[in-house]
């Protein structure tokens, strides 16, 4: 396991009833458990909160209707491509 820090933190009478309540039925080994299990729930809730976020972002892009298709992106560099405009020599 890596390396520890200890933190203390204020919290309030009901937090405090619902840890050490947690802590008497057995559910955790002591508070330390408690707080390092809340937050690590804490932590992984975060990140599905930033997936579920960019997800959302995406979805309305991709129903905005403004984007293209693959095919019509390959459709636009093909013609773009495979007849450029006629370059004209400038007389210079």
């Amino acid at each position: 396991m890596g390396k520890h820090e200890t933190i203390t933190a204020d919290i309030d009478e009901d937090l405090a009833a619902v840890v050490h309540a947690a802590v008497e039925a057995g559910d955790y080994a002591d508070v330390a458990d408690v707080v390092r299990h809340a937050l690590s729930r804490w932590r992984e809730a975060s990140r599905m909160l930033d997936q579920e976020g960019l997800r959302a972002v995406l979805d309305s892009s991709l129903d905005s209707g403004i984007g293209k298709s693959a095919d019509e992106i390959l459709i636009d560099l093909r013609a773009k491509y495979e007849n450029p405009p006629s370059r004209t020599k400038s007389s210079g």
